[in-house]
């Protein structure tokens, strides 16, 4: 949500249409001249993440109650998850996702990024795993699976160092 909003994928007044959302977004809406969008932006999601730690601990703790549970081996011997959002968070939690991946993961720029980005992997499996000694130590790793060695090197690039390394190379 956070990286929509900054990429201003969406606005805060599209997300006050989620039950939740609203009274929280309007806490903080008057604050928009006096502080940075950043930080009101961080304060929201700051409390969205609250509101949602609060109703899982509380529904848990109602669990506990509703179902007598004494000790560990009465949370192992139940039929039911104790641990869970209650109704209206769970609904919550299903709009906002439901939001963020029609205006977020499914938008047309996200979309051009996430394909560029697999480009750039694929291009960076296929050459380093022509020749891995170039790019990595591979004395420290298992010579038995290239494969896996090459993946989790480029598992373990930041964004940054991945395109670096595909502009110096290409």
């Amino acid at each position: 949500m956070e990286d929509g909003l900054k990429s201003n994928l969406f606005k805060l007044k599209e997300l006050k249409k989620i039950p939740i959302l609203k009274k929280i977004i309007s806490k903080h809406q008057k604050n928009i001249g006096k502080y940075s969008l950043d930080i009101i932006i961080r304060q929201i999601i700051r409390e969205i993440i609250n509101e949602m730690v609060n109703d899982l601990i509380s529904t848990t703790k109602t669990n506990i109650k509703k179902k007598k549970l004494k000790n560990i081996n009465d949370v192992y011997k139940s039929k039911y998850p104790i641990v869970h959002f209650s109704k209206k968070m769970k609904v919550f939690d299903k709009k906002i996702k439901s939001f963020l991946r029609n205006k977020m993961y499914y938008h047309k720029k996200v979309k051009q990024n996430t394909n560029k980005g697999k480009s750039v992997i694929k291009y960076l499996f296929s050459t380093i795993k022509k020749n891995p000694r170039k790019h990595l130590n591979v004395s420290k790793y298992d010579n038995v699976n290239i494969e896996r060695t090459v993946c989790d090197f480029i598992a373990g690039m930041t964004d940054r160092y991945a395109i670096n390394l595909y502009n110096k190379i290409k």
